[in-house]
């Protein structure tokens, strides 16, 4: 529990600082082609989300974002179970993102005028449902979560207010689950 109130002071020392000497504020959104694996589970899924987000960036490179978002759309896969009252069954499992939300600190170097490369790190609670359905009936799990997540990425000012972004983020990776994301977006400077 300590992790994630120094997390969460930090996140709140990131906004804080950029208000004092803001560069710029900014809002978008980005589209998430995850890969989600559950230890115990032969394979990965891939859902998608999207992701509405909102910060700032100082002068110094030092920023803050919060992230709000959800999924939309689900991936299932196929598999065997051994059944004792069926033998190997099929199984179809399908996985579907719920709800994001996120609130991180960002660290941004300058590459030149057009491009920076950033670091971002913070908070991320997630919540997804896993459905399964075979021969012998159905059965659903929900999981809710926060985990401590961070990445980097590329930012792109693609002319006028406009900036292109790109980054990889690893939302969760504990001993039950690993979930990353690719994320491509959009997002104007105000």
């Amino acid at each position: 529990m300590k992790q994630y109130r120094k997390a969460l002071f930090l996140t709140a020392l990131a906004f804080v600082t950029p208000v004092m000497a803001a560069d710029y504020t900014y809002a978008g959104m980005d589209v998430m082609l995850m890969d989600y694996e559950e230890t115990g589970f032969p394979g990965s899924f891939s859902p998608k989300a999207v992701m509405f987000k909102w910060g700032m960036r100082s002068d110094t490179g030092i920023g803050g974002e919060l992230r709000l978002g959800g999924g939309i759309s689900d991936d299932s896969q196929t598999v065997m179970v051994n059944s004792p009252l069926f033998g190997m069954t099929p199984v179809n499992v399908a996985l579907e993102i719920g709800t994001l939300a996120g609130v991180y600190i960002t660290g941004n170097l300058p590459v030149n005028p057009s491009l920076d490369v950033y670091g971002i790190a913070g908070l991320t609670a997630l919540n997804a449902e896993a459905k399964a359905q075979s021969v012998g009936g159905t059965a659903s799990a929900t999981t809710d979560g926060r985990e401590l997540s961070y990445g980097a990425g590329l930012r792109f000012n693609a002319g006028g207010n406009a900036l292109v972004t790109m980054e990889y983020m690893m939302l969760a990776d504990n001993d039950d689950v690993q979930i990353s994301s690719l994320n491509l977006g959009m997002a104007v400077k105000f």
